[in-house]
Order: C-alpha cells, then sequence, then structure tokens
C-alpha cells in the first residue's frame, strides 16, 4: 500500500509558481482545476509545461488551496 500521497505527473501546463493550486488530470498531464472539474491535488512544486510537477493528491479534504 502507498501511504504516499505525492506523485510527480506531467504538467499540461506552465505550472510554475502555481503552489498550492488545484489541479485536475487531463490526457496531457496535470492542468489547472476550474471550479466544475474534478479536482485531483494540489501542486506542490510547480513546473514548466510538460516537465514533472509534484502533486499533493486529495484524501480526506485540502489543508491549504488556492483557488
Amino acid at each position: 500500500m502507498n501511504f504516499n500521497n505525492v506523485v510527480s505527473l506531467p504538467a499540461a501546463v506552465n505550472l510554475g509558481g502555481l503552489e498550492n493550486t488545484a489541479v485536475k488530470l487531463t490526457a496531457a498531464g496535470v492542468d489547472i482545476a476550474g471550479a466544475t472539474d474534478r479536482v485531483i491535488g494540489t501542486v506542490i512544486r510547480g513546473a514548466a509545461l510538460g516537465a514533472a510537477a509534484d502533486v499533493f493528491l486529495k484524501s480526506n479534504g485540502f489543508h491549504y488551496v488556492r483557488v
């Protein structure tokens, strides 16, 4: 069982400087989530388009999210 809630995923958009922003999963990678999107987690280390961004996965709720 994986107890680590942080994963690295490819960034579908430039996530640099967008730490603590809610994100969704798309075919191209993680993207900024909108108000009606299914949120998978929050960015803890942003990255440029196509690079790996670290995402804290959603579990029992968010502790700090910038919307």
